[in-house]
């Protein structure tokens, strides 16, 4: 699925913190972010994977799980949809993602990188 500025303004516009920006505040952030879709099914990170993005879901469903403690059986954490934003349990990319990320149907994600997440808000 290709994605525009517009699409991506347009569903910035209807979720907080962005709601509560200009149109051109939105538009600038919403240029900042790429797009990735996955199929159902595949891996968007791993547990104990490197936190290099935020990710914004566009479109599609997102579930997570993780290994409970004494690391016998998966514990389903929850799914996600449209509007919804996950990955930023670690703000430091050299931490390990907690939990893994599955799309649970085709999803089509934005994604923003930490460096990149840092100096617009620094702006």
């Amino acid at each position: 699925m290709t994605v525009d500025i517009s699409q991506i303004s347009r569903l910035f516009k209807s979720i907080h913190p962005f709601c509560k920006m200009d149109d051109l505040g939105v538009d600038l952030i919403a240029g900042q972010f790429s797009s990735k879709t996955y199929t159902g099914g595949e891996i968007i990170y791993e547990a104990g994977a490197g936190s290099t993005y935020l990710y914004i879901i566009m479109s599609g469903c997102v579930g997570f799980e993780r290994w409970n403690e004494h690391h016998d059986r998966k514990e389903i954490q929850g799914d996600l949809e449209s509007g919804s934003f996950f990955g930023f349990e670690m703000w430091d990319e050299y931490q390990p993602r907690l939990v893994k990320a599955t799309a649970i149907e085709n999803t089509t994600l934005l994604q923003i990188g930490w460096e990149k997440l840092d100096e617009l808000c620094e702006s």
